[in-house]
């Protein structure tokens, strides 16, 4: 019976405090936003409370057009520094520049958002946003990796490495600076702009002791 009255006790306790708070970041392209936004409304509807965040520039003016939107989702904004007529979606430069000026007002963000009484519980984000993971540390946030494309993408990812280390990648190991000019010259400013954020995405997956994999 006094088993009975403890397991009571925890019930009533849970029910009186609030809820798991979770900050979800995607990466600035579409194909990044959506998952992770069916992601975040999943875990809303299971009573988890979330937070959405974008870049001030790519809220809509409505972000819920559902007519039935869950009280549990909400939409935050942080500057990226970039004028409005910076696509943050449809060119690949805009979307790289985005997410790396965002880190500061992510920063201030998420340091005003953690506090003692109403704390964030865990942060899941896109694992293109490199400098997350070094803010999350910096306030004993946990912070989970979500890889937005199918798990063969992010299996390919994490074996660049060992396939450039056997021969089948024709890039030489180590960082970008050490790439043949030749190479580099090869790409237009938009690739060579991929390129970089790769090779520096690929050396961030493989730090990653867990990443989210998309498997249906």
């Amino acid at each position: 019976r006094e088993r009975e009255r403890e397991r009571e006790r925890s019930l009533l306790a849970m029910a009186s405090s609030p809820p798991p708070h979770v900050v979800v970041l995607p990466f600035a392209q579409q194909g990044h936003i959506n998952p992770l936004l069916q992601l975040a409304k999943k875990l809303a509807a299971h009573g988890l409370k979330i937070t959405f965040v974008l870049s001030e520039n790519t809220i809509p003016e409505n972000p819920n057009p559902n007519p039935n939107p869950s009280p549990n989702l909400t939409y935050a904004g942080v500057p990226d520094l970039l004028p409005p007529e910076r696509s943050r979606g449809s060119v690949f430069r805009d979307s790289v520049d985005s997410m790396t000026n965002m880190e500061s007002g992510f920063r201030d963000f998420i340091h005003g958002l953690h506090h003692p009484d109403h704390p964030v519980t865990a942060i899941i984000t896109d694992v293109f946003m490199l400098w997350c993971h070094g803010i999350a540390s910096e306030l004993s946030i946990p912070c989970l990796a979500f890889f937005t494309s199918n798990a063969t993408a992010g299996s390919v990812f994490y074996y660049v490495p060992s396939l450039i280390d056997m021969g089948v990648l024709p890039f030489p190991r180590g960082r970008k600076t050490h790439l043949h000019p030749h190479l580099l010259h090869s790409f237009s400013n938009s690739c060579s702009n991929l390129f970089f954020f790769l090779d520096d995405a690929v050396e961030h997956i493989t730090s990653l002791r867990s990443i989210l994999l998309i498997t249906m």
